[in-house]
């Protein structure tokens, strides 16, 4: 897929199955602030002070927010065909590395083992590396752990479950020791998809 910005500010690319396909983002921007600048200057000017002005501004409010989802399904249809195009490709290349991480493990492994049993067979010399000209394989011993009793486990190395927490209280716990549970309003609008 080939792609390029053009000076009037049209994007063209071709898709996998070679048609060129070119997007005027120019004029999808300016149509939108257009649509926006109106929408602006009627919100600054909307003052709340009864009824009927409450829903004429949550009118502009829900208009607002379908604008935005438009804007996000027509940024979603123009790259559909890109980001398909992206998956193959990366399709592709997930199976190349796949094959080629298991012949490096594969190898990996052997060297090891060859330089465990070069160490076993020789105590006076520890091989900790071996070297050639596109790298080296290292050996390094480190420290690991395995939980076998949750119980007996210092506090020090735990951590609090956020998500539990909050299942618990939405289940109306309202005392948790350590935890200071309040109700917090917030306002939620809705559009309706006619």
């Amino acid at each position: 897929m080939t792609q390029e910005l053009g000076t009037s500010g049209k994007i063209f690319f071709h898709d996998p199955e070679g048609n060129l396909i070119a997007i005027d983002l120019k004029k999808i921007h300016e149509e939108g602030e257009i649509h926006i600048k109106d929408l602006e200057e009627a919100a600054t000017l909307t003052d709340v002070q009864d009824e009927a002005s409450a829903r004429h501004a949550l009118s502009m409010a829900l208009q607002s927010r379908k604008l935005k989802n438009t804007a996000k399904e027509s940024k979603e249809k123009l790259l559909r065909p890109i980001l398909d195009y992206q998956k193959a490709v990366n399709t592709l290349v997930s199976d190349l590395n796949a094959k080629l991480e298991s012949i490096e493990d594969r190898l990996q492994n052997k060297i090891a083992t060859w330089m465990d049993k070069e160490n076993e067979n020789n105590i006076f010399y520890d091989m900790k590396e071996l070297e050639v000209e596109d790298g080296k394989i290292s050996k390094k011993t480190s420290w690991d752990y395995e939980v076998y009793d949750e119980q007996a486990i210092p506090r020090e190395f735990l951590s609090v479950d956020h998500a539990k927490i909050k299942l618990y209280v939405k289940t109306g716990a309202r005392v948790i020791p350590g935890v200071i549970i309040e109700e917090k309003t917030e306002y939620q609008m809705r559009v309706n998809n006619k």
